[in-house]
């Protein structure tokens, strides 16, 4: 670090030669590093993560087809116990189109859709709706569009997106927080 600062305060040929063969030698030492480490995995896989972050391409597409199994699989589970809940504001174009991508969602994964608008104005794609009436201050939505998923019974909610997204990132954040918050373990 000294050496850089000199090179970079005074750069004399002589001062930046000195910087750089540090830092070659700073090189040499991360390489000789990188080798024994991959000599260590190969001796002890144990300690690799080849398995949860494979690099060849058919591992990764192995991982990837598990991964959307596994999304598919507690989808369907929360599906039985969670409804998905849209906060808009009818004739909003983000809205709007977080209502057809709600409705987009619900074509694929079964699941029930509820709309709170909190502007009293209907969504196209779902003229029944539910009038805010505090549920928006409830949840923390400031915003609309807004996504969550919400237990009927608890009344428990998670906020899985906000905007206009796409589908599977509505798939994949819900799939996020059912992991972060344990919800495919639920009784």
């Amino acid at each position: 670090y000294q050496l850089r600062c000199l090179a970079i305060l005074s750069p004399s040929r002589e001062n930046v030669i000195r910087y750089i063969e540090e830092q070659n030698k700073i090189l040499l030492l991360s390489e000789n590093f990188a080798k024994e480490w991959q000599y260590l995995l190969l001796d002890l896989p144990e300690f690799g993560d080849g398995f949860a972050n494979p690099l060849a391409a058919s591992g990764i597409e192995v991982r990837k087809k598990l991964e959307e199994a596994n999304k598919k699989s507690v989808l369907d589970l929360l599906g039985d116990k969670y409804f998905l809940l849209l906060f808009a504001n009818g004739g909003d174009p983000y809205s709007e189109q977080a209502g057809k991508i709600a409705r987009q969602f619900a074509s694929v994964t079964d699941w029930e859709i509820r709309t709170v608008s909190m502007n009293g104005l209907p969504l196209q794609d779902f003229p029944d709706f539910e009038k805010d009436k505090g549920l928006s201050q409830k949840y923390g939505v400031k915003n609309a569009p807004t996504f969550l998923i919400v237990n009927p019974e608890t009344k428990e909610g998670f906020h899985v997106g906000v905007g206009a997204l796409s589908a599977s990132d509505l798939i994949d954040n819900i799939y996020k927080q059912a992991k972060r918050h344990l919800l495919e373990e639920e009784k």
